[in-house]
């Protein structure tokens, strides 16, 4: 059982490992190491599941690595940087469609919906030049 808990706190600080590598591969504009991330986080998340529902199935599932400060504390700040590195993702995506805007010409209160469900800028495209 004590080997399946420290499984439990290695793949956690490998999660937060993979988190800070997603965080600076965002800050850095660096989709290569970014699709790298993304995928050990998917492949971290996966290991660490198994890990808990594994331990959760023993003999005694009520003394897990979950109950641990330590643990808590780990898969907390795991928490805080997934969180920090989804507003960056979503303050760039923000920056991403204003651009578009403003190359399509519309506003983003002419993006809106209205009350038939569409957005009224949509249908109206601007040519931004001729060939």
């Amino acid at each position: 059982m004590q080997d399946i808990t420290q499984r439990e706190f290695d793949a956690a600080r490998q999660l937060l490992r993979v988190l800070e590598q997603e965080h600076a591969a965002l800050c850095g504009n660096d989709l290569p190491a970014l699709d790298a991330a993304t995928q050990s986080k998917h492949e971290c998340l996966a290991h660490l599941e198994s890990l808990t529902q594994h331990h959760q199935s023993g003999d005694n599932p009520t003394l897990t690595s979950n109950t641990h400060p330590e643990f808590i504390h780990l898969i907390e700040r795991c928490r805080q940087q997934n969180i920090l590195n989804g507003k960056l993702i979503a303050l760039r995506r923000g920056h991403t469609e204003r651009a578009l805007h403003i190359l399509r010409g519309v506003s983003e209160e002419e993006n809106c919906y209205n009350p038939t469900g569409r957005t009224p800028g949509a249908a109206a495209t601007r040519i931004l030049g001729k060939v």
